[in-house]
C-alpha cells in the first residue's frame, strides 16, 4: 500500500512523466553518506567542559548552551550520533548502557549495572569488596556492643 501511495505523489508532482517501474526506496541508500555529511555540517559546534551537577554534585561531562536552540541543535546531535547506520537498523544493541565508574579496586573502567556498584566482577576486586564490607560490619558490631555496655552499666 505504502509503494502504491509514493507513486500516486510521484505522479501528482510530476503529470507529463512515466512513473518509473517499481517500488521506491523510502530511505536514500544511494545517497546516504552524502546527505549525512550535509546534515552534519548545519548542526553548529558545542564546547563540552566538566561542570558540577548541583542537584547531586557529581561531576558530569556537559555541553554548554546558551539559548533554546543550542538545545535543540544538541538534542538533534544527540539523536543522529545514538542512531544505528543503515545496515544495522533493526539489529539489537549489545552496547552496555549506563553509568561509567571506575573500580575502586584495580581502577579499571566498568559501566555501573546498579546505583550502588563500586568494583568490577573481577575475583580479586570482589575479594577485596567483600574483606571491605566483612570489616564495616565487625566495626558496626563492636559499636553496637559498646553501646549496649553502657546502657546496662
Amino acid at each position: 500500500m505504502r509503494g502504491f501511495a509514493t507513486i500516486f505523489i510521484y505522479v501528482k508532482k510530476h503529470p507529463t512523466e512515466q512513473p518509473p517501474d517499481g517500488q521506491f526506496e523510502t530511505e536514500p541508500y544511494d545517497n546516504y553518506g552524502e546527505l549525512l555529511d550535509k546534515l552534519i555540517e548545519r548542526i553548529p559546534n558545542f564546547n563540552m567542559r566538566l561542570k558540577v551537577n548541583p542537584k547531586t554534585n557529581c561531576i558530569e561531562f556537559s555541553a554548554d548552551v546558551n539559548s533554546v536552540f543550542d538545545i535543540a541543535w544538541f538534542t538533534l546531535a544527540r539523536m543522529i550520533s545514538e542512531d544505528p547506520p543503515p545496515e544495522n537498523k533493526g539489529k539489537s544493541d549489545d552496547r552496555a548502557e549506563g553509568i561509567m565508574i571506575c573500580c575502586h579496586h584495580c581502577g579499571n573502567f566498568l559501566i555501573r549495572r546498579n546505583g550502588r556498584q563500586e568494583y568490577c566482577d573481577k575475583p580479586d576486586c570482589q575479594k577485596s569488596r567483600n574483606a571491605k564490607n566483612q570489616r564495616k560490619f565487625r566495626r558496626r558490631k563492636r559499636i553496637e556492643n559498646a553501646k549496649n555496655i553502657r546502657k546496662t552499666q
